[in-house]
């Protein structure tokens, strides 16, 4: 069963944050076992309803979120494992991002100068958790403090970031660069249906999530209570 896995790092006190998270990361859940996947959440804070994995995270937001990745990596890894922001819908199975496929991390491209990696939904192969590890420790050891500077580094460790569907060698990983438009759409409009794999509400479209959820996946909260 693939995992679906979202790193959780309740930082009340910086300025992007919003009362309504653990109210997004439970339509996620529903989202992910609705299309047959296990869900996970990795964090220092636990929750009450849903399967934690606790370990002590930095400080510092940015930070905090690829070591979240990074700690789930170095726990037993049973199947394939796709990370996503708290801000994201499972729409389909995931099997087919993965069978056949060669790459140890799959992570979306979009056109961005300063972030050309969207870090919202990457995708990491069972037998490739050893590298994906390597490459993840890597965007950790250079990740700033600033909003943002996960996905800089992150794409930073993934450079040169091609704009279209390209694997390559990136900071010991075997890299898949993957479309966002497929593979991590981001919605333009207030529930216009999407046929990629994941959907991801970035920004202010978090506003739109609950209620994709409730219209076209049939979410209700005291489901996943």
């Amino acid at each position: 069963m693939i995992e679906v896995c979202t790193v959780w790092t309740p930082r009340p006190n910086h300025p992007a944050w919003r009362d309504d998270y653990v109210d997004l990361i439970a339509a996620q859940r529903f989202s992910a076992l609705q299309t047959g996947h296990a869900h996970k959440v990795v964090t220092d804070a636990p929750m009450a309803g849903f399967d934690c994995m606790i370990t002590k995270l930095p400080a510092e937001l940015m930070q905090a979120m690829i070591a979240g990745v990074v700690h789930r990596l170095q726990q037993p890894v049973e199947d394939h494992i796709c990370f996503v922001d708290v801000d994201c819908l499972i729409l389909r199975h995931l099997g087919n991002v993965f069978e056949g496929a060669v790459y140890d991390v799959g992570l979306t491209y979009r056109s961005n100068e300063v972030s050309p990696i969207n870090n919202g939904v990457m995708y990491v192969r069972k037998t490739g958790v050893a590298r994906a590890l390597m490459f993840f420790r890597e965007a950790l050891r250079i990740c700033g403090t600033h909003w943002g500077a996960d996905q800089e580094a992150i794409s930073q460790a993934a450079a040169p970031v091609p704009q279209e569907e390209l694997i390559g060698e990136r900071s010991g990983a075997k890299v898949q660069f993957l479309s966002s438009k497929r593979y991590g759409a981001v919605p333009k409009a207030h529930l216009t249906r999407h046929d990629s794999w994941v959907v991801h509400f970035k920004g202010a479209t978090k506003d739109w999530m609950l209620d994709y959820a409730r219209t076209f996946q049939g979410y209700a909260p005291k489901e996943v209570a």
